[in-house]
């Protein structure tokens, strides 16, 4: 009878995507990185929430086709030391919100409890990692005067992050999986 493995236990090929997934975009979000910022400094508070959803993308991505809790986490995780080892000018302030991002997302998967990966749920994904990007932004500055431009941010975040994060991840994804090159990676468990 074969021993049924932990939900917790990655294989090596696991870690490995995870990894690749997390510096590829790391390497990616130096340079995406900058439209949220670009967007708070033309627009404020709001077109950067509208931009934010891009530099989400990993995590949901690593979420979707790992499908084990803390995937979405650490392949954030990764992403932002490659960030940060390639020079991105935000430093180290990078990793607290790498782990609010890939925690937004994880709880959205969790919710679902690692199973459930259809449009939707990714979307879901991406909106919550840009939600938590949001309330980082809070948590580290302060937003006292103008919490009501906070509040109204937090829809805007939501629906960019759900459409340039969570749509593109389940796209890459989707057209991952034609490919079969995730096929050994992914494990099937009921």
């Amino acid at each position: 009878m074969e021993k049924k493995k932990s939900l917790f236990a990655y294989s090596t090929q696991e870690i490995v995507l995870l990894a690749v997934l997390g510096v590829i975009f790391g390497v990616i979000n130096v340079f995406l990185g900058a439209l949220p910022q670009w967007g708070g400094a033309l627009g404020g508070p709001l077109l950067s929430a509208a931009l934010g959803g891009f530099v989400q993308i990993s995590q949901v991505l690593g979420g979707y086709i790992v499908r084990r809790p803390g995937a979405a986490t650490i392949t954030m995780l990764i992403n932002v030391a490659t960030q940060f080892l390639a020079g991105n000018p935000a430093g180290i302030i990078l990793f607290p919100f790498g782990l609010a991002q890939g925690l937004g997302a994880e709880i959205v998967f969790a919710l679902g409890r690692y199973k459930k990966f259809n449009w939707w749920m990714m979307c879901f994904a991406g909106g919550m990692a840009n939600i938590a990007s949001q309330l980082m932004f809070v948590i580290m500055f302060g937003w006292d005067a103008k919490m009501g431009i906070f509040l109204a941010s937090l829809p805007i975040a939501f629906v960019a992050g759900a459409i340039e994060s969570g749509l593109i991840a389940f796209g890459l994804g989707k057209a991952l999986d034609k490919t079969g090159l995730i096929a050994s990676v992914r494990r099937l468990s009921a």
